[in-house]
């Protein structure tokens, strides 16, 4: 089970105290024979119950006697070491020292046997996709180990980046990197592209990195999801002047600047004069941004989407545009959302709940569609003179529950949906 990064053995209680029990069945020979894999595994199974608040300690049995420098390497992530039956070999003694050394080597060694096996990281990225069988939960820790090493190493082919402890659990291997002034989680966009979703690209940091350190661009609006792991670093302003609860999960309109490969988060901590400009400035720049728009009808449900660019979601808060479609729908109240990156939904906000019901059906299937990356939200927003002034709510003034009906799906609703 040493392989099982996500999970805890078992539990034991001591003096009142949970204390996690980790196993390893590995021979000595077997450890040192994939060392680099056994570092990353062994921070991961050491640091995480603790992390997590769970456990206030981790014992760490190592069944057969493990190679000495690997005691000593999970004494330092703070462990106890024990060889079955109850030997404590080592004590746990936390050293950061020694254990930025580790695992810096092994990342190191580990990365590039995988960039000198593929030539290319993006090489790398496509056959350990191919190869990859997810039944197999070890094997795919060690994919994102071994990925995650070859990202950081061409990383650093280019750029100082620091080992930096992660405390917040951003990834499961417990390591996030600094690279001048940003913070970037290799190992968690790792696990993203491998389990979940096959477009997040670690190679796509290189990129991003490039664009920090490049001159600045044009200040945008960018919507993000309301659970953005970076909501408390970087500047959002407010989708409605309304209280903060009833925004809790509405989605984020951060305030960044647009670069050609990525974005660049403005500082969460500028003062009110800047950000007054920011917005003058990112309004002005939404102008620029031209969409597609296309009407669809399915029995009484008449809609917009507006689609075909990055900041197309964002053409929510262009106020002359969601002026032009108050004119198009013949609607003095619309109805909008943003379940996606590039993708704005907009229906009259006085139809029937019924049909308001179909509509928010729609918006609910395109966020669920989209990449778990490119989520917003299915909020339905409230949009009088082309501007946002609070959330449509699907109610009847019998205040029975709407029935929602789903529109069939054919003709362009067809091709939009991939059915």
């Amino acid at each position: 089970m040493f392989n099982e990064l996500a999970k805890i053995d078992f539990v034991v209680r001591v003096n009142g105290q949970d204390v996690a029990v980790q196993t390893d069945h590995r021979e000595a020979d077997e450890i040192e024979a994939d060392w680099e894999t056994s570092v990353l595994f062994a921070a991961a199974r050491v640091r995480n119950p603790l992390r997590s608040g769970r456990c206030a300690a981790v014992r760490y049995a190592a069944m057969q006697g493990p190679p000495e420098r690997f005691a000593r390497l999970l004494a330092a992530l703070g462990a106890s070491v024990e060889v079955t039956p109850g030997e404590t070999r080592h004590p746990a003694s936390p050293d950061p020292t020694v254990v930025e050394s580790e695992v810096n080597a092994a990342i190191e060694r580990l990365g590039e046997r995988v960039l000198a096996e593929h030539g290319e990281l993006e090489v790398a990225e496509r056959a350990i996709v191919a190869r990859l069988d997810k039944e197999l939960e070890g094997e795919v820790w060690a994919a994102v180990a071994a990925l995650g090493s070859a990202t950081v190493v061409a990383i650093r082919r280019q750029y100082p980046a620091r080992l930096v402890a992660d405390d917040e659990i951003q990834c499961m291997i417990p390591f996030r990197f600094a690279v001048g002034g940003t913070l970037i989680n290799v190992f968690g966009r790792t696990e993203r592209f491998l389990n979940e979703d096959n477009t997040e690209f670690p190679s796509r940091f290189l990129a991003m990195l490039a664009d920090q350190l490049a001159p600045d661009g044009d200040v945008m609006y960018q919507l993000r999801p309301h659970d953005f792991p970076g909501r408390e670093l970087a500047l959002h302003v407010p989708i409605l002047g309304t209280t903060e609860a009833l925004e809790a999960k509405l989605p984020l309109l951060g305030i960044v600047v647009d670069l050609p490969s990525s974005v660049k988060s403005m500082p969460g901590d500028a003062k009110a004069e800047e950000v007054a400009q920011y917005r003058v400035e990112a309004a002005l720049n939404l102008t620029k941004v031209e969409v597609q728009v296309d009407e669809i009808a399915v029995d009484e449900l008449k809609a917009v989407v507006a689609s075909g660019h990055y900041y197309a979601a964002e053409k929510l808060f262009d106020r002359a545009f969601m002026r032009g479609l108050h004119a198009r729908l013949g609607a003095e109240l619309l109805a909008a959302a943003v379940p996606c990156k590039g993708r704005l939904w907009v229906h009259n906000g006085v139809a029937k709940p019924e049909v308001l019901g179909g509509f928010q059906n729609i918006v609910n299937h395109d966020y669920d569609k989209a990449a778990p990356n490119e989520r917003l939200g299915t909020t339905l927003f409230a949009v009088i003179d082309g501007e946002v002034v609070g959330l449509a709510r699907l109610t009847r003034s019998d205040g029975k529950p709407v029935e929602h009906q789903a529109p069939k799906k054919t003709g362009f609703w067809a091709k939009l949906f991939g059915r």
